[in-house]
């Protein structure tokens, strides 16, 4: 919830865009389609009907809606995803309890509309770091303390690859997820392993990666 980037982040989560090289621009992931108001004040994203999570529960607008509440009320979350979330109407009221959701977050079917208090010019490029998480398995969860969560200890995503094995304190490794929405990466497997040194790890042949 902080900054679930690097190779585990972008592995095992998707988000509602992806960034463009350039990190000027975006490119849709688990929307299908997206406009934007020329005043900047409404933002509709048609959400995509064939994304599953690694556990087999289909990605829903419902997703969508509960993970802006969830970055709002998060106790360790990166301060750029609060300031642009806060600009979609409703957050004063809902952050502070009197009221249940997000008012500016409304869903018809497929389509989710945002409307905003206020224009926040970097919006979509801050949604396209935002990575989804499930619903289904955390709407129960504090978010006050969901980076503490057990979710954690083998996370679900919606990305390219999912979790096959887990040895604390040693490695972990990913396996392509042959149900992923977009197209399936060339890697089949993916070992994270946990060395000291990085350097001398892959001088000595141990790692091919890392950052």
């Amino acid at each position: 919830t902080n900054n679930i980037g690097g190779l585990y982040g972008v592995s095992l989560f998707s988000a509602l865009f992806k960034s463009t090289t350039d990190l000027q621009g975006v490119i849709p992931d688990l929307v299908t389609d997206y406009a934007v108001s020329d005043d900047q004040l409404n933002f509709t994203f048609t959400i995509r009907d064939d994304a599953y999570w690694h556990d087999g529960q289909p990605f829903t607008p419902e997703d969508v809606k509960f993970n802006f509440e969830l970055a709002l009320k998060c106790g360790v979350i990166n301060g750029i995803y609060v300031s642009a979330f806060k600009a979609i109407e409703g957050a004063e009221a809902y952050i502070s309890g009197e009221a249940p959701g997000l008012s500016g977050i409304t869903i018809d079917g497929d389509v989710v509309t945002i409307k905003m208090a206020r224009p926040y010019g970097a919006f979509l490029n801050v949604v396209a770091q935002w990575v989804m998480l499930p619903k289904h398995l955390l709407e129960n969860q504090d978010p006050v303390t969901l980076h503490t969560s057990d979710f954690w200890q083998r996370p679900i995503g919606t990305g390219p690859f999912k979790v096959a094995k887990v040895e604390w304190g040693n490695y972990a490794i990913l396996e392509r997820n042959e149900n992923y929405h977009g197209e399936l990466p060339k890697i089949e497997r993916i070992k994270m392993i946990s060395v000291s040194d990085e350097v001398v790890a892959c001088q000595a042949g141990k790692i091919d990666y890392f950052n």
